[in-house]
């Protein structure tokens, strides 16, 4: 008997946490779709790559010098990136404004915003550098022999 009962708890509980975990799979689909559409202004980009810029040039630097204590507090507190205010959904980005107030949401689209626009080169642009390089290759090798 006591084991049936424990089997039945925890059947019950794992569909608790499954039902727990969809909300925030779900807002986090949501925020994923929301932010494809998300662009910086150029004012913003010129600021954010500035920033990237920076902040890789403080991150070598700190990692080769000898600093500690108050020293590391401050270089962290001048170097740090202040990325978070362009990444910001807005009420005209996203489907519901409501959505505006969920955490969740929010940090997922400000995470997505941010790989959207720091990720680098897309599926189609390295698919064109190797074609161009392929492309390139052919003729050398044509006129080689």
């Amino acid at each position: 008997m006591t084991k049936l009962l424990l089997a039945a708890f925890m059947l019950l509980s794992s569909t608790a946490l499954r039902a727990q975990t969809t909300h925030a799979d779900s807002m986090i689909k949501m925020a994923k779709d929301d932010a494809k559409k998300f662009r910086l202004n150029r004012n913003d980009w010129v600021k954010f790559s500035e920033e990237q810029r920076n902040r890789s040039r403080a991150a070598m630097i700190y990692a080769h010098s000898g600093i500690t204590g108050a020293q590391r507090a401050q270089f962290r507190k001048e170097y740090r990136v202040v990325s978070s205010d362009y990444f910001k959904p807005t009420a005209s980005v996203v489907r519901d404004a409501a959505l505006l107030k969920d955490s969740v949401y929010v940090q997922a689209y400000r995470q997505a915003a941010y790989k959207k626009t720091a990720g680098g080169v897309s599926f189609w642009g390295i698919a064109a550098i190797s074609a161009a390089f392929a492309f390139i290759l052919l003729i050398i090798l044509y006129y080689r022999n």
